[in-house]
């Protein structure tokens, strides 16, 4: 009569040296082993021959669902590998492999979201990433796609935005970038584009587009790094190493490629055109620099991140005169004031109608109910106007 193996609960064995024996026993365990849940609930059962785990290897979710099966041969896992969400959706397989000197990740493995989706998928060679891996959202959609070399990238990469369209596309060599970056809008348009060689940026243009495809800048890489402007002690602008002042147009980025601030000099000061961008390509602020001493003059506007504009005055050597309005991200007419030099006049209805303003507070002279409520409701000075009138050179961290 074969005897039925012995089952114990796990926390009587111990391990010595790679061996799973009984707690006071010298001899290497033979049986079933199992552990619970504080419920109740079996949370996993594994097997083992002479001190080595052999044969299926099961863990289970509180609920009693399955949470993952492996085989182990000799002490090692070996064979296919599978796992489960509490759901009961499949969450990964794979297939492990003997490769002599220990056991490691084989083959394709895939990995999926609680939806039944497919999340990732690739290849190992012997233990390492080796090949395509592919990447997907939630709702199946390709996330990325990489090719890996020993564990490294290399050859061609390219990620996705969530509405299927080419977000970035490149290249890897030995782990590095190298060739042609390319990075699109989510409407496919091309955003901008660099040239790397070894992990290095290629001495030479670079080009950046907004989501309507037209050019914006141009600028220009010198021993792997962007032309650099200091400002020397005389307060003007220079190139690093120039005699002169510099004229031109300079270019800011952020740390993903993409434009960040685009600046007009003429002999050392700002004057002209001065634009800043959010990191998604939309224009954050845009302005005009004039006379000797650089101050903003002129149409200044602000915007919201999705496009729409938030803040417009007309300025004159940084002081508000005129009309300055406010709108909410849905362009929406939040607040339209009219100032004069600088001095705060008042605000317009609903009928476009100026109620004035002496000495920063309402007239009296009608409108009661508005005016009761431009004094309870006012907010303070706004972003635009203490940044303005306060020194406008500081707006956004503005640097030569």
């Amino acid at each position: 009569m074969i005897k039925k193996p012995e089952t114990v609960k796990a926390d009587v064995l111990i391990e010595k040296n790679g061996i799973w024996f009984k707690k006071y026993s010298r001899k290497p365990f033979t049986g079933c082993a199992e552990d619970y849940h504080d419920n109740g609930q079996l949370l996993n059962k594994q097997k083992f021959i002479n001190g080595n785990r052999h044969g299926l290897y099961e863990w289970f979710h509180e609920n009693g669902q399955l949470y993952s099966k492996s085989n182990y041969k000799n002490g090692k896992v070996y064979g296919p590998y599978e796992s489960y969400y509490k759901n009961g959706q499949l969450g990964s397989k794979g297939n492990y492999k003997d490769g002599g000197n220990g056991y490691f990740r084989d083959g394709l493995w895939e990995w999926y979201h609680d939806n039944g989706q497919l999340e990732t998928k690739g290849n190992y060679k012997k233990g390492t990433e080796d090949g395509l891996w592919e990447f997907y959202y939630y709702d199946g959609s390709l996330l990325k796609k990489e090719n890996l070399k020993d564990g490294v990238w290399h050859g061609p990469f390219e990620t996705y935005h969530a509405n299927g369209q080419l977000a970035n596309r490149t290249n890897h060599k030995d782990g590095k970038l190298d060739g042609l970056l390319e990075s699109f809008y989510e409407n496919g348009q091309l955003r901008n584009r660099h040239n790397f060689k070894n992990g290095q940026r290629v001495d030479g243009p670079f080009e950046t587009f907004p989501p309507d495809g037209q050019l914006i800048s141009k600028g220009n890489y010198k021993n792997g790094k962007e032309e650099e402007l200091i400002k020397r002690k005389d307060g003007l602008v220079y190139k690093k190493y120039a005699k002169d002042p510099f004229t031109g147009k300079a270019e800011q980025f952020y740390t993903n490629g993409t434009l960040k601030k685009i600046k007009t000099y003429k002999k050392g000061k700002l004057r002209g055109p001065y634009t800043v961008f959010y990191e998604n390509g939309q224009k954050k602020l845009e302005g005009t620099y004039k006379y000797r001493d650089s101050v903003l003059d002129g149409y200044f506007i602000t915007y919201h991140e999705n496009g729409q504009e938030h803040q417009s005055a007309y300025l004159w050597k940084e002081s508000i005169d005129w009309r300055m309005t406010e709108s909410d991200e849905d362009g929406r007419l939040i607040k339209d004031r009219q100032y004069e030099m600088g001095r705060f006049r008042g605000y317009y209805n609903e009928e476009e109608e100026l109620v004035e303003v002496q000495g920063g507070y309402p007239s009296w002279s009608g409108y009661y109910d508005e005016i009761e409520e431009v004094l309870v409701a006012l907010p303070p000075v706004t972003e635009i106007e203490r940044k303005v009138i306060d020194n406008i050179n500081k707006l956004d961290g503005i640097n030569p």
